[in-house]
């Protein structure tokens, strides 16, 4: 499957742990947390939203790349609706505009 990420670096995927927190990750973790999206906008998107950038003035001085990335889903657990109950999150929160503090601590494995 092809994903696409915002990455300002030299490379698309993290090598050191993220300096904040975030959705998945509490910004202190040793592995890092990749995020990707499935539509080459949504990085644009998640950028806007949690920058809150709401003009186009705003989103105009944005500078970074997209990276698209083809990454292979076998063996990755998929959280839906059906299923959040069983990684300790609903699926509210899955869609909440407050998921990080609904995700930060948990573990999708």
């Amino acid at each position: 499957m092809i994903c696409f990420r915002f990455a300002a670096y030299a490379t698309p995927l993290r090598t050191v742990s993220a300096s904040q927190p975030a959705r998945y990750n509490r910004g202190d973790d040793a592995d890092p947390t990749q995020y990707l999206s499935l539509h080459p906008l949504g990085p644009l998107a998640e950028l806007m939203r949690n920058a809150d950038l709401r003009s186009l003035a705003q989103v105009g001085v944005v500078q970074t790349r997209t990276w698209a990335l083809e990454v292979d889903l076998d063996g990755l657990p998929e959280i839906n609706f059906d299923n959040a109950d069983q990684f300790q999150i609903s699926a509210e929160q899955l869609v909440s505009d407050d998921s990080q503090a609904a995700c930060v601590d948990k573990s999708p494995v």
